[in-house]
């Protein structure tokens, strides 16, 4: 996976901290995915996927491949991506956009201390929402751990 540029970082920030307005300043911005899910788009894309391969089979006779963009597209709809803000005493979940890849809007807050963290899994829990994190961004998370603690 390609590392998060600091642009993005601050990009991220800065739109945390409009959606945060009052509750305090985010210090930092991780990206992760949230656990998989069934949603109605991944049943909905599913679907209709395989209503039209079994339909094109029937009048070809050729079997149909879905294509990277399809296979993408449910990727994200099951696992969508997450941007975890973190601020002096809790740390936030946050919804991507599809286009501009910011946040859009706060989906989950809990406090710091409260917040369910396994190291093991890479792993964040936030109210309903489990965050798991490629390995640069969790070894971000644990050093704001550690921070925090100290």
């Amino acid at each position: 996976m390609f590392s998060v540029s600091n642009r993005a970082r601050q990009r991220w920030i800065a739109a945390l901290n409009e959606l945060n307005r009052g509750h305090g300043e985010v210090v930092d911005a991780l990206v992760g995915r949230a656990q998989f899910r069934w949603t109605t788009g991944a049943i909905t894309v599913m679907s209709v996927v395989g209503a039209a391969m079994v339909l094109l089979f029937l009048l070809t006779q050729q079997i149909a491949i879905p294509g990277v963009v399809l296979v993408l597209v449910f990727y994200n709809s099951v696992r969508p991506p997450r941007i975890v803000g973190v601020t002096a005493t809790e740390v936030l979940v946050a919804a991507r956009g599809p286009w501009t890849s910011r946040p859009n809007k706060i989906i989950g807050r809990a406090p710091f201390a409260s917040a369910g963290h396994r190291a093991e899994d890479r792993m964040l829990a936030v109210g309903d929402e489990k965050i798991t994190f490629p390995a640069k961004e969790h070894a971000r998370l644990e050093a704001l751990v550690r921070g925090s603690a100290a």
